[in-house]
């Protein structure tokens, strides 16, 4: 029996589950989904783009066959997808699920699709050609670290989920600062979204260097599954090194090594360190929301265990009964 029969539409609870990448999401929703007959929600800005399998740890073809996933292998590489998309659309594909009597699990790492899912964005005018060109120029003329000073000053909070490296993300938040004067952080808690549900925040963590090493590990297993060939597959069809998909972890240091510029040793380094340094950015920003309820999976942990956790937790939350 689904819970839904129970619940007016306008309070039904939905269960994201989220946290930093490689400790285990994928399997434990899984488990989740087919206890609760519901069909997963991806929140994971890279596993939306079709051919790009490898380097963003897509759920397999069985996966998606045993569990319906939606945002997965949607859009061709070359096509732009952002935050704010992702949001008013999967409220959309929420709501579908929601009438067919079925549970939509939201599962991912990226805090900013989470964000714009449940939380919203500003709806005024966010992106100006222009404006781009200019500070790209100015990144250029005065060096990446000058606009990232500028983006602390301005806005301290956004400035603690940006590298210092990370140009897109830089100029992002200053295009939005100048264009609405205000923070980025303000500006992203402006606009709420009418829901017709509330979440049930379930994050899982591990102990960080469990977490290190199981990244490690899972790097050595992308290029044991060909992903040197994946992206080199995708630059002889056409897909250009700098387009958004591909300015990714994984994708962009193999660019580099199928370029000649670092050797096939530096692009595993590099893409080890890179990985390990996107899940502390990702744990830096979950644990700041009082919402999420943390359950801490050990590294040899059958995935069953913590999803067992979890369900728990939602039938205390829900207090009716989930099965």
């Amino acid at each position: 029996m689904s819970y839904l029969m129970d619940i007016p539409f306008e309070q039904i609870r939905i269960p994201l589950i989220v946290g930093p990448t490689a400790v285990g999401k994928t399997d434990i929703a899984m488990v989740v989904a087919e206890i609760l007959r519901g069909e997963i929600i991806s929140a994971d800005s890279r596993q939306v783009y079709q051919r790009m399998d490898i380097g963003t740890a897509k759920p397999t073809i069985a996966q998606r066959r045993k569990i319906t996933h939606h945002f997965v292998d949607e859009l061709p590489p070359t096509a732009r997808f952002s935050a704010g998309e992702f949001g008013t659309q999967a409220r959309i594909v929420i709501k579908d699920i929601l009438a067919a009597g079925r549970i939509p699990i939201v599962v991912g790492g990226s805090g900013l699709y989470i964000r714009a899912l449940m939380d919203g964005f500003f709806e005024g005018k966010t992106w100006d050609p222009d404006l781009r060109h200019d500070l790209s120029d100015r990144a250029d003329r005065k060096g990446l670290p000058v606009l990232y000073q500028e983006v602390i000053s301005r806005d301290p909070d956004a400035s603690k989920t940006i590298m210092p490296n990370d140009r897109k993300r830089i100029l992002r938040a200053l295009e939005i600062m100048e264009l609405t004067g205000k923070p980025m952080t303000t500006v992203w808690q402006e606009k709420q979204p009418t829901l017709s549900f509330r979440g049930i925040w379930c994050g899982i963590t591990m102990p960080r260097a469990d977490l290190y090493q199981r990244i490690n590990q899972r790097v050595l297993g992308m290029f044991d599954q060909g992903l040197v060939s994946e992206v080199e597959k995708l630059l002889n069809d056409g897909v250009s090194s700098t387009v958004n998909a591909m300015n990714s972890v994984g994708y962009s240091e193999t660019v580099q090594y199928l370029q000649g510029k670092i050797t096939y040793d530096q692009m595993v380094e590099l893409i080890q360190r890179n990985t390990r340094h996107f899940a502390k950015r990702q744990w830096s920003w979950f644990r700041r929301d009082a919402r999420i309820k943390w359950f801490t999976r050990l590294p040899d942990q059958d995935a069953n265990v913590i999803a067992q956790e979890i369900i728990t937790h939602i039938r205390e939350t829900l207090t009716v009964d989930v099965i």
